[in-house]
């Protein structure tokens, strides 16, 4: 990192010096608060074990989409620190992004991720939960023509119409055209936004086509 962007993870300060090692790791002390402070310190990198290039190509897996056990092999690491990761990253993505509002015409759908196999539920009988259940997190995505992106965990299982108010509903300006795959917990969304909307059955091969690729419906609109 380059020490003129750095700045005092504690009070915001840019002015500070040079403060020994550790591990191998350049310290810094800040000049106002006189605390310590490393290049990392207060960020998902802090306490990474990970090396930077592999830190790096996991960061491109995740935002490329990749399994957990793509990224296992591809990386050499175990399911639980793939996981570990792939949540962090989510979940950084999505403070970045907490301020995002979209506007014009909308598109929404939900991304259904896998939990970790420790953290599987089963069945009294012990068999597995099938289709939409506790053991998938709902992640609720959403971008507008102007390019502008929300992403952010919402639960498990189905999402439910309070969590698309809670989540969609903050960041989606009144009086917009949302495109959705019709299920009923989008309803009170459209409705408590006053918004028009479209729908795009995601189960047919052509709607499922313009409903995950926004920009090939935008240019046929």
């Amino acid at each position: 990192m380059d020490s003129k962007k750095l700045f005092c993870p504690f009070c915001g300060d840019f002015i500070f010096k040079k403060n020994g090692k550790r591990e191998g790791k350049q310290r810094y002390k800040c000049s106002s608060c006189e605390r310590i402070f490393l290049e990392a310190t207060k960020t998902m990198f802090s306490s990474a074990k990970l090396d930077k290039e592999t830190l790096r190509k996991l960061i491109i897996l995740v935002i490329d989409d990749s399994k957990i056990e793509t990224i296992m092999d591809v990386l050499s690491i175990s399911s639980r620190t793939a996981y570990m990761w792939r949540m962090k990253i989510y979940k950084v993505a999505g403070q970045m992004i907490k301020e995002t509002m979209l506007s014009n015409t909308v598109w929404i759908d939900e991304k259904l991720i896998p939990v970790n196999k420790r953290y599987l539920v089963t069945k009294a009988n012990g068999l597995k939960y099938r289709g939409q259940s506790i053991n998938q997190i709902v992640v609720a995505c959403a971008i507008d023509n102007n390019g502008n992106k929300y992403a952010e965990i919402v639960g498990r299982g189905h999402i439910s119409s309070k969590q698309c108010l809670g989540s969609y509903g903050k960041h989606i300006a009144p009086g917009s055209h949302i495109i959705h795959d019709g299920i009923f917990s989008h309803d009170k969304l459209i409705k408590e936004l006053n918004a028009t909307d479209e729908i795009w059955k995601s189960v047919a091969r052509e709607s499922k086509k313009n409903i995950c690729n926004p920009s090939i419906l935008s240019a046929e609109r």
